[in-house]
């Protein structure tokens, strides 16, 4: 009852997700016939197809393990691979109990042939998509969706936080609660006043502490002589890059920065400017170009033992009319018109680190 035309989009949706490896499986479990498509974006660890599956359970994982409550040894856990990791925890303490350990971005489906129950959720934040569709005789659960005109049942963003069980017996969905681990970004667990000024300063220190230790943990694990930063110039990619160059200063890593600057053709600065068209000099004034360029200039002067390059990305507007469609359907549901605006630019981005293997 699969649409096949739905089917072949949703797997062309899917591989380009990940270039490093596609995997398609499928069995049958009381008389229900499963299928399950992964593409895999390679960070670090070894390689691991997915879906991976055992005797018992089949997973499919988009997330990143930072570290989990139990874990000792973190940088061994970094420098494996986290699907096998979170397999194995899956195995060990099961489902609920692994998931509710995890520290990091995920989302994830796992089908219990043993029990015949198909499970899915994402994390407290929702830092990776989760989409399900339902119909009388079809259940879809995916990372990426296209409004087809063949699809019956519309999509639905996955709640955070929750755990979806789906019984292949009835067909029947329920969902409970994750007790995910507490996000602790400062010791002060209590209100303050603006005006205290020695707590403001121990909550800021606090939580760049813990921002600085984020970053840092994707930069060393990952397995890429080049760290690609969408950088508009403002205060939080500029925050992010000088982070990151500061970590490779102090730490000597042999890593360089892309930073990525994404401008569009406006045809109301054209106007501006007296331009028939987008020339090179049109795109040197766009305000995230201009605002860009010298907040990298000053990356420069702080970190000039640091390889940081400025990746210029200039998108006319026929690029951008002729990919809005897609953009829209991947940034699904799309309720506001800020969605677009960032989609639009992480697409883009995304498309030229995949062309200069960033």
């Amino acid at each position: 009852s699969f649409p096949p035309a739905y089917s072949a989009t949703l797997n062309r949706l899917i591989a380009n997700r990940g270039p490093s490896s596609v995997k398609d499986s499928s069995l049958t479990l009381n008389s229900k016939y499963i299928r399950g498509i992964s593409s895999v974006l390679h960070l670090r660890g070894a390689l691991t197809s997915q879906p991976l599956e055992s005797s018992r359970f089949i997973l499919q994982w988009n997330g990143e393990v930072f570290g989990t409550a139990c874990s000792e040894n973190v940088d061994s856990l970094l420098e494996s691979n986290d699907t096998q990791f979170i397999f194995d925890q899956i195995h060990t303490f099961g489902i609920k109990h692994a998931l509710a350990n995890i520290k990091g971005p995920w989302a994830i489906s796992v089908i219990d042939k043993e029990n015949e129950y198909v499970y899915f959720a994402r994390d407290y934040f929702g830092r990776r998509s989760l989409l399900y569709s339902q119909s009388a005789d079809t259940f879809l659960i995916s990372s990426v969706a296209s409004n087809h005109k063949s699809l019956d049942s519309p999509w639905i963003e996955a709640t955070s936080g929750l755990l979806y069980k789906l019984d292949l017996r009835s067909f029947c969905l329920s969902s409970e609660p994750v007790q995910q681990m507490k996000y602790i970004i400062s010791s002060i667990d209590d209100y303050f006043d603006t005006g205290d000024t020695e707590k403001e300063f121990q909550f800021v220190k606090e939580g760049l502490a813990h921002l600085r230790e984020s970053v840092r943990k994707r930069i060393i694990y990952c397995n890429s002589d080049v760290i690609g930063i969408m950088f508009s110039g403002g205060i939080d990619s500029l925050l992010i890059a000088a982070i990151a160059a500061s970590i490779i200063a102090e730490e000597s890593l042999d890593l360089e920065l892309d930073l990525i600057n994404v401008a569009f053709e406006q045809p109301s600065l054209l106007k501006s400017l007296n331009l028939m068209e987008a020339t090179s000099e049109y795109y040197e004034n766009v305000p995230d170009r201009i605002g860009g360029q010298l907040a990298f200039l000053e990356l420069g002067k702080l970190f000039p033992l640091v390889k940081m390059n400025f990746v210029r990305l200039n998108i006319t507007i026929h690029d951008y009319e002729q990919h809005k469609d897609e953009i829209i359907q991947l940034i699904n549901p799309n309720r506001t018109v800020m969605d677009l605006s960032i989609g639009a630019v992480l697409w883009f981005g995304g498309r030229c680190a995949l062309k200069e293997g960033i």
